[in-house]
Order: C-alpha cells, then sequence, then structure tokens
C-alpha cells in the first residue's frame, strides 16, 4: 500500500497546480484522507467510494493506485488489473512529484502478478433463435463479442445469465484463480416477446366532394366582392352628402358674421367644425365614388349565377345610417 503522503499528492499529469480548483484539491484531500482511515478499519468498499471520488475530483495516479488496491482486496481481480495498466502506462515528465513516480512503479509490479490469478471463461450459447441475446455476468451485460471467446472472470462463484425477451437461462459456476472453464447455456424454447409495430400516423379519410343534384352552388367571389364595393360606395356617398348639407349650414352662419372671410374670435370653434366637416363630405364623395364603380365593374364583369340561391352581400340605407348586410 502506498504511504498517506504519496496519496495527497495532487497534481495531475501536464498540469500546473494552479490550473486545479482550489476547492476541488481540498475536497477530494479530505476524500482520502478518509478513505485512508476506511481502509485502515477494513471497510474496503467505503474506502473505494471515497477513492472513486476523490479522482473524479483530480485525476492523480496515486489516487488511481489506491482504487486498484481497494478493487482487489474486495476480490474484483478484473477491474483491479485493467486500473494498475492504465497507471503503469503513464509516461512522466522529469519534474513529475516522487509521489507519482511511486505510483507508477507499484502499478507496474502489480499488474502483471494481478494478470497471472485472473480465472477464464468460454461460453457458449445454444437454442433456437439465440442472435441477439443478452449474456450478463454477475448481472453485468458483457459485450457480445465476448461469446464464443474465452474471457477474463474474477475468481469465485459467478452468476452467469441469458436473456432474449421472455425467454432465460442462468447458471452459478465456481471457477479458481488462473482456472479456465467452459460453459455452455441452452435457452429454452418459446417465442421471444416481439417489439411493437411501428404505427403510421393516422389521417382522417379524404372525402369526395358531393356531386350531382346535391351539391351545393358556388357563388363567385367577384359577385361577392361586387356587392361589398357598392356597399361601401354607397355608404360613403351618403356619409358625404350628410356632412356636405351640415357643412353648408354652418358655412351660412359664418357668412351672416364673418366679413370678407374674417371671422371674430368667439366664432373658431364653428369655423374649425365648418372646416372637418367640409374634409368629412370630401372623403365620403371620393370613397363613394371608388366603391361604386368598383361595384358596378365586378358585378357588370360576373359571371352569371347559377339558378339557386347564391351568396351574396347587398348594401342597405336607413334613415341617418347606411350599411351592407349579406349571406354566406
Amino acid at each position: 500500500m502506498l504511504f498517506l503522503a504519496g496519496s495527497l499528492a495532487f497534481m495531475p499529469m501536464g498540469a500546473q497546480a494552479q490550473d486545479i480548483d482550489p476547492q476541488a484539491r481540498a475536497a477530494a484531500r479530505a476524500l482520502v484522507e478518509d478513505g485512508d482511515k476506511l481502509w485502515t478499519n477494513g471497510d474496503f468498499a467505503g474506502a473505494l467510494d471515497r477513492f472513486s471520488r476523490a479522482h473524479g475530483l483530480v485525476n492523480a495516479p496515486t489516487i488511481a493506485v489506491r482504487q486498484a488496491e481497494c478493487l482487489e482486496k474486495l476480490g474484483r481481480i478484473v477491474e483491479a488489473s485493467e486500473k494498475y495498466m492504465t497507471v503503469s502506462r503513464l509516461r512522466l515528465g522529469p519534474g513529475a512529484p516522487d509521489a507519482f513516480k511511486r505510483a507508477v512503479a507499484t502499478a507496474l509490479e502489480r499488474v502483471d502478478g494481478l494478470r497471472d490469478r485472473l480465472a477464464s471463461l468460454e461460453l457458449t450459447i445454444q437454442g433456437e433463435e439465440v442472435k441477439g441475446a443478452k449474456v450478463l455476468v454477475d448481472g453485468r451485460e458483457i459485450p457480445p463479442a465476448l461469446v464464443g471467446a474465452s474471457f477474463p472472470v474474477d475468481p469465485g462463484d459467478r452468476v452467469i445469465e441469458v436473456v432474449k425477451g421472455s425467454r432465460r437461462v442462468s447458471e452459478t459456476i465456481s471457477i479458481k484463480e488462473k482456472e479456465t472453464k467452459t460453459l455452455t447455456l441452452t435457452l429454452p424454447p418459446g417465442e421471444d416477446e416481439p417489439e411493437p409495430p411501428v404505427q403510421p400516423p393516422t389521417q382522417p379519410p379524404t372525402q369526395p366532394p358531393p356531386a350531382g343534384p346535391t351539391a351545393e352552388p358556388t357563388t363567385s367571389s367577384q359577385t361577392t366582392w361586387g356587392w361589398i364595393s357598392l356597399g361601401v360606395g354607397t355608404a360613403g356617398l351618403i356619409a358625404g352628402g350628410a356632412t356636405g348639407l351640415i357643412a353648408k349650414g354652418k358655412q351660412g352662419s359664418l357668412d351672416d358674421t364673418c366679413v370678407d372671410k374674417k371671422c371674430p374670435p368667439a366664432q373658431q370653434s364653428d369655423v374649425d367644425s365648418y372646416n372637418q366637416m367640409r374634409m368629412i363630405s370630401t372623403i365620403g364623395f371620393g370613397v363613394g365614388i371608388v366603391g361604386v364603380g368598383a361595384g358596378l365593374t365586378l358585378l357588370l364583369t360576373a359571371p352569371d349565377p347559377e339558378p339557386q340561391q347564391q351568396a351574396g352581400v347587398r348594401p342597405w340605407v336607413g334613415v341617418g345610417s347606411a350599411g351592407v348586410e349579406g349571406r354566406f
């Protein structure tokens, strides 16, 4: 085991001390100290948790070696050997701390010894439709490429399970260090649970257009807009005429009090009202002439309507009001 001072050397490879967040360094140091205490008390699982957390904060080879030591004590030989292998392959610079150099030397020394202790298993799967089956060793899925080949496993009691859909088979084997075992598992017959088919998006049924005597008559949009223009024009003419009459009355009143088109200040409000009415009248007549002209043009050039009730718009005129009404 490395000394405590070595495990607390935190400078990662290729980094300067100032590149490490101070809070992360302090947290990692506390986690390593806690892990060392748990290690001393024989709690290797708790120590592994603390060292793994610290290594996540500061990637130092000294902490990685402590992880590997815990894995080795827990019997997880495959993971421990890979952790040692990773550290042993580090290339240290000339200015690397001595603790880093000791960590790499320790990893290089222990990796070969652990690899010699590994057990090997060669698994074969038989049965109908075994392609795509999942293989789990102690609950962890292994790559499909390992099926039919020899792969390393931890010594001890191992639970091997093959699962495909609702079919499954499992067996517990006991394997010793350096031992090689072959195992054949047969999936029981049965139907795999099919994957639900992909449903195409539903679309509402297309309704064919009605034909024959039940078809609704169509109305020319040109006719509709013709009636609308005619109604607007009529309303404009009425508004222009009404405001024109009001302006005419105000003009007569102003002629009685104004001399040479000059009115006293007291009549200024009447002058403003007269000008406003005259402007509204002019605008109303302008809109009316354009609207009536456009409406008549559209109506006269529209196609003949079908001999059925048509949608349309017609103008209406009342006492002091005007507008359009229609049916669609």
